[in-house]
């Protein structure tokens, strides 16, 4: 039987980041982040597999939609830069996430786009200023190669 005590690793919380190509100004840091940090949320399907009479017809896509939920601190200047952002153009381009995790890896996107601002309440209880950042994940890149 293999050994069941397998190291189990170490997760960074101030590795969480978000580096934008375009708009270095706009870059998320450990430090502009409330606890909630940084989510993702993958969305549609990376491959499907398209019923036939006796089988399936594997079909990969090239890309995944992705949502990235910001969690910033809103008395923090990076919360007035994003609001002027959404004012101005809500388009970023390239970015690249830096998970918590250095053996996960990181996440490149492309056509990064600004999809809105949460809720925000003004009690000064919650210091959140929460984005919502769509954009393109490359996946599948064997299909390429042809």
């Amino acid at each position: 039987m293999p050994n069941p005590l397998v190291p189990q690793g170490v997760l960074n919380k101030v590795r969480a980041s978000i580096k934008f190509v375009q708009h270095p100004e706009l870059n998320i840091t450990a430090s502009f982040l409330t606890q909630d940090a940084i989510d993702i949320q993958f969305q549609g399907d990376a491959g499907v597999l398209l019923p036939t009479m006796t089988g399936g017809v594997s079909s990969p896509n090239p890309y995944q939609m992705i949502n990235m939920q910001i969690h910033m601190v809103r008395s923090q200047g990076i919360a007035q830069l994003f609001k002027n952002q959404i004012e101005l153009d809500t388009l970023l381009g390239d970015a690249k996430v830096y998970s918590d995790s250095s053996t996960l890896g990181d996440f490149s996107i492309r056509s990064a786009t600004i999809r809105s601002a949460g809720d925000v309440s003004f009690s000064g209880r919650d210091p959140a200023f929460l984005v919502s950042v769509f954009g393109i994940y490359d996946v599948n890149s064997a299909m390429w190669e042809l």
